[in-house]
């Protein structure tokens, strides 16, 4: 067997500090509070996907910080009757920097901006297309 193998390096991944990991999740409810579920929740008709939000939330995951929407879904024949999926992802790279990434109809997270502050990551999101649940 004649494979080729390259090393690479690979440092580990800061752990995000308890108090980072609090002060980002207030600030990002009050920004789900104050911006997206104005935007985003309704009592309208669902959309054409047959779904429409009925919440939206914020959860750690390791050095991950996700916005997440919980959708419903009117379709007669849906397996299930609510779906969860995330639709911004923020990853702590240092004090106060986040690479920010938006969910893919493939199911894959793509980064499209690093080393952001808190503050320009929440402005992406409230005004970009990509970052809509």
């Amino acid at each position: 067997m004649n494979e080729r193998y390259t090393w690479v390096f690979d440092p580990p991944k800061k752990k995000v500090p308890d108090n980072t990991k609090r002060s980002v999740k207030e600030r990002c409810d009050r920004f789900l509070d104050s911006t997206l579920r104005q935007k985003f929740i309704n009592e309208q008709d669902a959309t054409i996907r047959n779904m429409k939000v009925v919440a939206l939330y914020t959860k750690w995951k390791g050095n991950f910080f996700y916005f997440k929407a919980k959708f419903e879904s009117n379709h007669p024949d849906a397996i299930s009757p609510f779906i969860e999926e995330g639709f911004a992802r923020l990853e702590y790279v240092d004090e106060e920097r986040f690479n920010l990434s938006y969910f893919r109809h493939t199911g894959k997270w793509w980064e499209v901006h690093g080393g952001l502050t808190l503050d320009e990551c929440l402005d992406i999101i409230s005004g970009h297309q990509l970052f809509q649940p």
